[in-house]
Protein backbone atom coordinates (compact mmCIF):
# COMPACT_ATOMS: atom_id res chain seq x y z
CA UNK A 1 0.00 0.00 0.00
CA UNK A 2 1.31 3.44 -0.94
CA UNK A 3 0.33 6.25 1.42
CA UNK A 4 0.29 9.97 0.77
CA UNK A 5 2.76 12.14 2.64
CA UNK A 6 -0.04 13.37 4.89
CA UNK A 7 -1.06 9.78 5.68
CA UNK A 8 2.55 8.89 6.44
CA UNK A 9 2.64 11.77 8.92
CA UNK A 10 -0.61 10.61 10.52
CA UNK A 11 0.69 7.07 10.74
CA UNK A 12 3.95 8.22 12.35
CA UNK A 13 1.97 10.19 14.93
CA UNK A 14 -0.20 7.13 15.56
CA UNK A 15 2.87 4.94 16.06
CA UNK A 16 4.31 7.32 18.63
CA UNK A 17 0.98 7.51 20.45
CA UNK A 18 0.91 3.72 20.59
CA UNK A 19 4.37 3.65 22.18
CA UNK A 20 3.16 6.10 24.81
CA UNK A 21 0.08 3.97 25.53
CA UNK A 22 2.18 0.81 25.79
CA UNK A 23 4.63 2.56 28.08
CA UNK A 24 1.82 3.73 30.36
CA UNK A 25 0.40 0.21 30.49
CA UNK A 26 3.76 -1.36 31.35
CA UNK A 27 4.47 1.27 34.00
CA UNK A 28 1.17 0.45 35.72
CA UNK A 29 0.90 -3.32 35.19
CA UNK A 30 4.45 -4.72 34.97
CA UNK A 31 7.03 -2.42 36.53
CA UNK A 32 5.46 -2.37 40.04
CA UNK A 33 5.50 -6.18 40.10
CA UNK A 34 9.15 -6.29 39.07
CA UNK A 35 10.16 -3.72 41.66
CA UNK A 36 8.34 -5.60 44.41
CA UNK A 37 10.57 -8.68 44.18
CA UNK A 38 12.14 -9.68 47.49
CA UNK A 39 15.59 -11.26 47.53
CA UNK A 40 15.63 -11.95 43.79
CA UNK A 41 17.90 -14.66 42.44
CA UNK A 42 20.70 -13.78 40.04
CA UNK A 43 18.47 -14.87 37.17
CA UNK A 44 15.55 -12.73 38.36
CA UNK A 45 17.78 -9.74 38.96
CA UNK A 46 19.46 -9.92 35.55
CA UNK A 47 16.35 -10.51 33.47
CA UNK A 48 14.61 -7.70 35.34
CA UNK A 49 17.56 -5.39 34.72
CA UNK A 50 17.60 -6.16 31.01
CA UNK A 51 13.87 -5.62 30.76
CA UNK A 52 13.94 -2.36 32.72
CA UNK A 53 16.36 -0.97 30.15
CA UNK A 54 13.62 -1.50 27.57
CA UNK A 55 11.11 0.24 29.83
CA UNK A 56 13.43 3.24 30.15
CA UNK A 57 13.71 3.37 26.37
CA UNK A 58 9.91 3.31 26.16
CA UNK A 59 9.81 6.32 28.47
CA UNK A 60 12.21 8.16 26.18
CA UNK A 61 10.30 7.40 22.99
CA UNK A 62 7.05 8.40 24.68
CA UNK A 63 8.50 11.86 25.27
CA UNK A 64 9.77 12.38 21.70
CA UNK A 65 6.77 13.06 19.50
CA UNK A 66 8.39 14.95 16.62
CA UNK A 67 9.48 12.86 13.60
CA UNK A 68 12.76 14.80 13.56
CA UNK A 69 13.76 12.41 16.35
CA UNK A 70 13.84 9.53 13.86
CA UNK A 71 17.53 8.89 14.58
CA UNK A 72 16.91 8.39 18.29
CA UNK A 73 13.92 6.15 17.57
CA UNK A 74 15.79 3.92 15.15
CA UNK A 75 18.88 3.74 17.38
CA UNK A 76 16.64 2.77 20.28
CA UNK A 77 14.99 0.05 18.17
CA UNK A 78 18.47 -1.25 17.36
CA UNK A 79 19.39 -1.60 21.04
CA UNK A 80 15.97 -3.08 21.81
CA UNK A 81 16.69 -5.91 19.37
CA UNK A 82 19.93 -6.72 21.17
CA UNK A 83 18.23 -6.62 24.57
CA UNK A 84 15.42 -8.83 23.32
CA UNK A 85 17.91 -11.46 22.16
CA UNK A 86 19.55 -11.42 25.60
CA UNK A 87 16.20 -11.76 27.37
CA UNK A 88 15.09 -14.57 25.07
CA UNK A 89 18.32 -16.53 25.53
CA UNK A 90 18.47 -16.02 29.29
CA UNK A 91 14.82 -17.00 29.80
CA UNK A 92 15.42 -20.19 27.84
CA UNK A 93 18.46 -21.08 29.96
CA UNK A 94 18.32 -19.37 33.38
CA UNK A 95 21.68 -20.89 34.39
CA UNK A 96 23.32 -18.43 31.98
CA UNK A 97 22.84 -15.75 34.65
CA UNK A 98 26.15 -16.86 36.18
CA UNK A 99 27.94 -16.30 32.88
CA UNK A 100 26.35 -12.87 32.39
CA UNK A 101 27.42 -11.84 35.89
CA UNK A 102 30.93 -13.03 35.11
CA UNK A 103 30.95 -11.05 31.86
CA UNK A 104 30.12 -7.86 33.74
CA UNK A 105 33.09 -8.37 36.03
CA UNK A 106 35.64 -9.35 33.39
CA UNK A 107 34.55 -6.57 31.03
CA UNK A 108 35.09 -3.92 33.72
CA UNK A 109 38.53 -5.30 34.49
CA UNK A 110 39.46 -5.68 30.82
CA UNK A 111 38.35 -2.12 30.00
CA UNK A 112 40.48 -0.72 32.83
CA UNK A 113 43.43 -2.87 31.77
CA UNK A 114 43.29 -1.70 28.17
CA UNK A 115 42.91 1.95 29.15
CA UNK A 116 45.95 1.86 31.44
CA UNK A 117 47.99 0.03 28.81
CA UNK A 118 47.25 2.73 26.23
CA UNK A 119 47.74 5.62 28.68
CA UNK A 120 51.21 4.36 29.62
CA UNK A 121 52.28 4.59 25.99
CA UNK A 122 52.29 8.39 26.31
CA UNK A 123 54.86 9.55 28.94
CA UNK A 124 53.62 13.14 28.85
CA UNK A 125 50.17 12.19 30.19
CA UNK A 126 49.25 12.78 33.80
CA UNK A 127 48.22 9.29 34.90
CA UNK A 128 46.47 10.65 37.99
CA UNK A 129 43.41 11.01 35.82
CA UNK A 130 43.36 7.22 35.51
CA UNK A 131 44.26 6.43 39.11
CA UNK A 132 41.03 4.52 39.74
CA UNK A 133 41.64 2.22 36.79
CA UNK A 134 45.28 1.74 37.80
CA UNK A 135 44.25 0.81 41.34
CA UNK A 136 41.52 -1.47 40.01
CA UNK A 137 43.84 -3.68 37.97
CA UNK A 138 46.56 -3.56 40.66
CA UNK A 139 44.22 -5.24 43.13
CA UNK A 140 45.46 -8.82 43.41
CA UNK A 141 42.03 -10.20 44.31
CA UNK A 142 40.39 -8.57 41.30
CA UNK A 143 43.14 -9.81 39.02
CA UNK A 144 42.77 -13.36 40.32
CA UNK A 145 38.99 -13.16 39.90
CA UNK A 146 39.37 -11.88 36.34
CA UNK A 147 41.72 -14.69 35.34
CA UNK A 148 39.60 -17.38 36.99
CA UNK A 149 36.40 -16.21 35.32
CA UNK A 150 37.99 -15.88 31.89
CA UNK A 151 39.45 -19.37 32.14
CA UNK A 152 36.12 -20.77 33.29
CA UNK A 153 33.88 -19.20 30.66
CA UNK A 154 36.02 -17.92 27.76
CA UNK A 155 39.25 -19.91 27.85
CA UNK A 156 41.33 -19.48 24.69
CA UNK A 157 43.43 -22.32 23.20
CA UNK A 158 46.47 -20.01 23.07
CA UNK A 159 46.11 -19.05 26.72
CA UNK A 160 45.44 -15.36 25.99
CA UNK A 161 42.84 -13.48 28.02
CA UNK A 162 40.64 -12.35 25.14
CA UNK A 163 37.18 -11.17 26.13
CA UNK A 164 34.42 -11.64 23.52
CA UNK A 165 32.26 -8.73 22.44
CA UNK A 166 29.23 -10.43 23.97
CA UNK A 167 28.94 -12.80 26.91
CA UNK A 168 27.66 -15.57 24.63
CA UNK A 169 30.73 -15.38 22.43
CA UNK A 170 28.38 -15.11 19.42
CA UNK A 171 27.77 -12.30 16.96
CA UNK A 172 24.38 -10.58 16.83
CA UNK A 173 23.67 -12.30 13.51
CA UNK A 174 24.36 -15.70 15.08
CA UNK A 175 22.21 -14.95 18.11
CA UNK A 176 19.33 -13.78 15.89
CA UNK A 177 19.59 -16.92 13.78
CA UNK A 178 19.55 -19.09 16.89
CA UNK A 179 16.41 -17.31 18.12
CA UNK A 180 14.42 -18.29 15.04
CA UNK A 181 13.74 -17.51 11.35
CA UNK A 182 11.68 -14.38 12.09
CA UNK A 183 14.53 -12.84 14.05
CA UNK A 184 17.13 -13.97 11.53
CA UNK A 185 15.21 -12.00 8.88
CA UNK A 186 14.63 -9.13 11.32
CA UNK A 187 18.39 -8.86 11.76
CA UNK A 188 18.99 -8.47 8.02
CA UNK A 189 16.08 -6.07 7.52
CA UNK A 190 15.07 -3.90 10.48
CA UNK A 191 18.28 -4.24 12.48
CA UNK A 192 20.57 -3.45 9.56
CA UNK A 193 18.52 -0.35 8.71
CA UNK A 194 18.64 0.74 12.36
CA UNK A 195 22.42 0.26 12.40
CA UNK A 196 22.73 2.42 9.29
CA UNK A 197 20.93 5.21 11.13
CA UNK A 198 23.05 4.74 14.27
CA UNK A 199 26.44 4.77 12.58
CA UNK A 200 28.20 7.80 11.18
CA UNK A 201 27.92 8.69 7.51
CA UNK A 202 25.17 9.85 5.14
CA UNK A 203 24.06 6.54 3.62
CA UNK A 204 20.68 6.70 5.31
CA UNK A 205 19.97 10.38 4.65
CA UNK A 206 21.43 11.04 1.22
CA UNK A 207 18.88 11.99 -1.44
CA UNK A 208 15.88 11.00 0.70
CA UNK A 209 12.59 12.88 0.91
CA UNK A 210 11.08 14.38 4.05
CA UNK A 211 8.35 11.72 3.98
CA UNK A 212 11.05 9.04 4.13
CA UNK A 213 12.29 10.29 7.49
CA UNK A 214 8.78 10.68 8.89
CA UNK A 215 8.12 7.11 7.85
CA UNK A 216 11.41 5.98 9.40
CA UNK A 217 10.23 7.50 12.67
CA UNK A 218 6.94 5.59 12.55
CA UNK A 219 8.45 2.26 11.54
CA UNK A 220 11.09 2.60 14.24
CA UNK A 221 8.30 2.81 16.80
CA UNK A 222 6.64 -0.29 15.30
CA UNK A 223 9.86 -2.26 15.52
CA UNK A 224 10.43 -1.17 19.11
CA UNK A 225 6.85 -1.97 20.14
CA UNK A 226 7.05 -5.49 18.77
CA UNK A 227 10.27 -6.17 20.65
CA UNK A 228 9.26 -4.71 24.01
CA UNK A 229 5.87 -6.46 23.96
CA UNK A 230 7.42 -9.82 23.15
CA UNK A 231 10.11 -9.27 25.75
CA UNK A 232 7.36 -8.46 28.24
CA UNK A 233 5.62 -11.76 27.54
CA UNK A 234 8.89 -13.66 27.99
CA UNK A 235 9.67 -11.91 31.27
CA UNK A 236 6.13 -12.43 32.55
CA UNK A 237 6.41 -16.14 31.80
CA UNK A 238 9.86 -16.40 33.35
CA UNK A 239 8.84 -14.60 36.54
CA UNK A 240 5.33 -16.17 36.71
CA UNK A 241 3.58 -12.82 36.38
CA UNK A 242 1.13 -14.35 33.92
CA UNK A 243 0.04 -16.74 36.65
CA UNK A 244 -0.83 -13.84 38.92
CA UNK A 245 -2.49 -11.86 36.12
CA UNK A 246 -4.31 -14.33 33.83
CA UNK A 247 -5.73 -11.62 31.54
CA UNK A 248 -2.35 -10.04 30.90
CA UNK A 249 -1.33 -12.31 28.02
CA UNK A 250 -4.31 -11.38 25.90
CA UNK A 251 -3.78 -7.67 26.53
CA UNK A 252 -0.16 -7.90 25.43
CA UNK A 253 -1.05 -9.84 22.29
CA UNK A 254 -3.64 -7.25 21.35
CA UNK A 255 -1.20 -4.39 21.68
CA UNK A 256 0.96 -5.63 18.80
CA UNK A 257 -1.59 -4.10 16.40
CA UNK A 258 -2.19 -0.98 18.47
CA UNK A 259 -0.42 1.37 16.05
CA UNK A 260 -2.41 0.00 13.12
CA UNK A 261 -5.69 0.47 14.99
CA UNK A 262 -4.87 4.05 15.93
CA UNK A 263 -3.79 4.76 12.37
CA UNK A 264 -7.00 3.22 11.03
CA UNK A 265 -9.03 5.62 13.14
CA UNK A 266 -7.11 8.67 11.89
CA UNK A 267 -6.39 7.72 8.28
CA UNK A 268 -9.49 5.63 7.51
CA UNK A 269 -12.25 7.10 9.73
CA UNK A 270 -15.00 5.84 7.43
CA UNK A 271 -13.75 2.27 7.37
CA UNK A 272 -13.31 1.12 10.95
CA UNK A 273 -13.21 -2.50 9.76
CA UNK A 274 -9.70 -1.89 8.37
CA UNK A 275 -7.58 -4.70 9.82
CA UNK A 276 -4.46 -4.54 7.67
CA UNK A 277 -1.12 -2.98 8.40
CA UNK A 278 -0.72 0.44 6.74
CA UNK A 279 2.86 0.68 7.95
CA UNK A 280 4.81 -0.75 5.11
CA UNK A 281 5.99 2.20 3.07
CA UNK A 282 9.33 0.56 2.42
CA UNK A 283 12.64 2.03 3.53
Amino acid sequence: MTLSEDDIRKYAESAQKATAIINDFLEKEIVPVLLSQINPSDFEEIITGLYCRLVLFARTLSALSDPQHFQTVRTTARTAFELFLDIHQLAATPALAEKINAFTKVTKYDSARKLVMVAKKYPHLDLKRYRHQIAFIADAARTAEFEELVDRFWKQPNGKKNIPQHWSGLSIAERARNTGPEYDLMYYYDYVVNCTVSHSGIIFVQDMSHAFFVNAFGLGHIHFQKLILRATSIVCDALHIHDAKPNLRGKLDGMEMLSARIAAESIYPLDMSFAGDPTRVEL
